[in-house]
């Protein structure tokens, strides 16, 4: 997991106050400790509105640009290749990837799940117009996933900003989310280690994407 400056003590408190009074914000979500960095250097990390759309901005769209391309048509050809129908999106941030999800598979019911109440508020203003998407404030370590039965769980860039362990939780959590003959796809950069694997699950593929700088794994259920 990256490590970046501790939000510091004077700004905290009223980042806090503010997400959880968040529309997007539910109630019984707590913010886990290691989450509380600036990440990415923004000095809010993912706690306001600025930091959101500094991560969409800036970063998502700047630094991942070339990469985002390449992955959102690559899982769009996994989901339209097996008929999915359902797909929840772990860690959706600013919803890029759930609305080009949307926009390509306008039969499919899709979820996007996320810890900062401001990234949701985001992602839901991007996809106003489609109907078959929605969105979940919870911490997948410790919550689970809300959604159940889901033909395809994605989880991009996200195991590799966890903790150790936690990202081991948000695998069981995919796991636990699939229905019948499911799968969990992740992708993540090729030096980020993978999370470790969840009882339910077996590795079934891994293949390299943008010439080995990203890695697609494929979970299935034992």
């Amino acid at each position: 997991m990256p490590s970046y400056p501790p939000i510091k003590d004077s700004r905290l408190p009223g980042l806090l106050r503010s997400a959880r009074e968040m529309p997007w914000a539910h109630r019984s979500v707590e913010f886990p400790h290691w989450y509380l960095q600036q990440w990415h250097f923004h000095r809010d990390g993912y706690l306001s509105r600025a930091a959101a759309r500094w991560y969409d901005l800036l970063i998502d769209r700047l630094y991942n640009a070339g990469q985002a391309k390449v992955v959102h048509r690559t899982l769009a050809r996994e989901a339209q290749r097996r008929g999915t129908r359902r797909i929840v999106d772990l860690g959706c941030g600013p919803g890029n990837l759930v609305e080009s999800l949307g926009a390509s598979l306008p039969e499919a019911e899709i979820t996007g799940i996320d810890l900062s109440p401001f990234m949701l508020e985001r992602a839901n203003g991007r996809v106003a117009s489609l109907p078959n998407v929605r969105f979940e404030h919870r911490d997948l370590i410790s919550g689970g996933s809300p959604v159940r039965d889901v033909d395809m769980a994605v989880a991009v860039h996200l195991f590799g900003h966890l903790p150790r362990d936690g990202a081991g939780a948000v695998l069981q959590a995919a796991a636990g989310a699939l229905g019948e003959g499911g799968v969990v796809l992740s992708v993540d950069h090729a030096w980020h280690r993978p999370p470790p694997l969840s009882s339910a699950l077996v590795l079934w593929k891994r293949r390299p994407v943008l010439c080995g700088l990203l890695l697609l794994r494929e979970y299935r259920l034992r």
